[in-house]
């Protein structure tokens, strides 16, 4: 009776991973509704802060200032995002928030739909990341854009469209330097001087476009200005008491052993080495899984190793950790079901409304036990990216 339930339940899965046009429906409706009832509610503070890179590079004024009279907190994106958030700026704030979270709904659905997956896993990598839309519309976040940023440049790579590529990363890192991540992407290129230009060209692109609307003393101050902000962001990261901020692998190892017993490069660096040691495996370098599972390893690096990790930033984790799920040869087994049920509810839901607040805030936020589940996938992923065989293409 049990085996016939479990089959029912698959056969059910199966058939609802068949139902694309429903599928897509549901990744745009209920994370936007979610946003329009948020901001109905009131002011969005990041949209404010968002704003307010455009107006104040206009009025040429410090980008990474407190502005306490016009929101709370500050801003940590590139001056390009003055442009990038300039269109917004000209429609009524609830409108601009539900199109800008739409765009990028759309711009990571659209790049998923573009993996070399049959269409029912491009479905149920979406359903997986449902609810980390979902917080990325709420809290209006830039992260769903990063993980496109990932997921886009490695399309193009495999796609030999090297300059789309190659601005795609470059267009990512000048906005939050997540981006610049993609690089690992590299070794996969094909004309690999060909990539290299169109790098240093999108790199000469990006730092000249807010020329637009300031000029080039501006620009330089302000990424003078950025830097400096993002050493002291890292170091405020670090206190232990802040259950909103480093909810990164790094985070929980530090509230593991106290931030002054704790020394960042004992986790880092051979972090850096294992995520590099594939790469040895030249001869795998054109194999479609291989490839995939070593995007997936880089997007849950960029969460699990860095202090600036937030519950919001793990849609690109998540988006690895989905990759990685639906690129095994056993992805639809019973044990593999219930590791990703795992991850999914220890990893995303663990840190949302419907698990009771003291769960939420004083266990998984406090220790940052949200990074655990997606560690495990990506030391996983790494070890089967060092030793496994890859014979088969997806």
């Amino acid at each position: 009776m049990k085996i016939n339930s479990w089959e029912k339940c698959k056969n059910a899965i199966h058939l609802l991973l068949q139902q694309t046009f429903w599928i897509r429906c549901i990744w745009y409706v209920i994370p936007l509704l979610a946003v329009l009832i948020k901001a109905l509610q009131g002011p969005l503070n990041n949209y404010l802060i968002y704003k307010g890179v455009f107006y104040h590079t206009l009025q040429k004024t410090n980008l990474y200032y407190y502005y306490p009279s016009k929101y709370f907190d500050k801003n940590h994106y590139g001056i390009l995002f003055s442009l990038v958030i300039a269109p917004f700026t000209l429609l009524p704030d609830i409108v601009s928030v539900i199109l800008y979270q739409a765009i990028q709904l759309f711009a990571l659905q659209a790049v998923i739909r573009l993996l070399p997956m049959v269409e029912s896993r491009k479905n149920a990598l979406l359903l997986f990341l449902l609810f980390d839309a979902i917080a990325n519309c709420q809290n209006v976040q830039t992260n769903t854009f990063i993980a496109f940023v990932m997921v886009g440049s490695y399309i193009y790579i495999y796609t030999k469209q090297e300059a789309k590529a190659a601005f795609l990363t470059i267009l990512g890192f000048f906005i939050k330097l997540y981006g610049i991540v993609g690089l690992g992407l590299f070794f996969f290129v094909k004309r690999k001087p060909r990539y290299i230009l169109f790098l240093l060209l999108s790199a000469v692109v990006c730092y000249c476009l807010p020329l637009f609307i300031t000029n080039f003393k501006f620009i330089n101050q302000s990424y003078v200005d950025w830097w400096v902000e993002l050493g002291h962001k890292n170091g405020t990261n670090s206190d232990e008491q802040n259950v909103h901020q480093n909810m990164s692998a790094i985070g929980f190892f530090m509230k593991l052993t106290g931030r002054q017993a704790f020394n960042m490069t004992y986790v880092v660096i051979p972090a850096f080495v294992l995520q590099l040691l594939p790469m040895i495996r030249r001869r795998l370098f054109h194999n479609t899984q291989f490839q995939l599972h070593y995007l997936a390893s880089l997007m849950m690096f960029i969460i699990l190793f860095n202090t600036a990790t937030e519950t919001s930033t793990y849609i690109i984790g998540a988006t690895g950790a989905g990759i990685w799920w639906l690129t095994q040869k056993k992805s639809t087994s019973t044990a593999m079901i219930v590791f990703v049920l795992f991850v999914f509810l220890a990893g995303t839901l663990s840190t949302t409304s419907l698990v009771p607040s003291y769960v939420n805030y004083d266990i998984f936020r406090k220790y940052s036990l949200k990074s655990i589940p997606y560690l495990m996938v990506w030391c996983i992923c790494i070890y089967q990216l060092i030793l496994s065989k890859f014979e088969a293409e997806i």
